[in-house]
């Protein structure tokens, strides 16, 4: 009761500069296309002191970053195989195509960066959490995964969860 639900484009909100206190997502930025574009909207909608809270994941190099773990339950699976293989393997399962388009494939050093250059934000709380349960195939196959990234991070970085402030 008393809750306006709106729909609108990240990137773009229709609201004033400075017209809340508080700001939250949870599992989306991951998803955007533009996480640059939604981060700094978010922020400037934000009132000097307040606080914006970002909660996503899995991220894109992580064990279950495409987000089709629930077809395919090969950690890696995007890392380790082309899309018209995953296609297969989920037709044969008698699944529907998987939507590449639907994750941005940012790795964790693109966010950290996003982050890190946000001059209108600091961070209050910031915290990466890890997913090692697969990284015995990145040990026993390393070079399908250097093809791919030269950071460790990227691969094990799951999720990240962060508060920042506006300045």
């Amino acid at each position: 009761a008393g809750v306006e639900l709106l729909e609108m484009n990240a990137e773009q909100l229709a609201f004033e500069d400075a017209c809340f206190d508080f700001v939250f997502s949870y599992d989306t930025f991951e998803h955007f296309s533009d996480p640059g574009k939604v981060l700094h909207e978010a922020a400037r909608v934000l009132q000097p002191g307040g606080l914006l809270y970002l909660v996503f994941g899995p991220l894109y190099f992580s064990p279950r970053g495409l987000h089709a773990y629930r077809t395919i339950t090969v950690p890696y699976c995007h890392v380790l195989f082309p899309p018209h293989v995953l296609n297969g393997f989920a037709e044969s399962l008698g699944q529907g195509p998987i939507n590449f388009e639907a994750v941005n494939g940012w790795p964790v050093r693109r966010f950290r960066a996003l982050f890190d250059g946000c001059a209108s934000l600091e961070k209050a709380d910031y915290r990466e959490n890890r997913d090692v349960s697969a990284v015995e195939l990145i040990r026993r196959y390393p070079s399908c995964f250097r093809s791919k990234t030269d950071c460790f991070d990227d691969l094990v970085v799951s999720s990240i969860e962060a508060v920042f402030r506006k300045r």
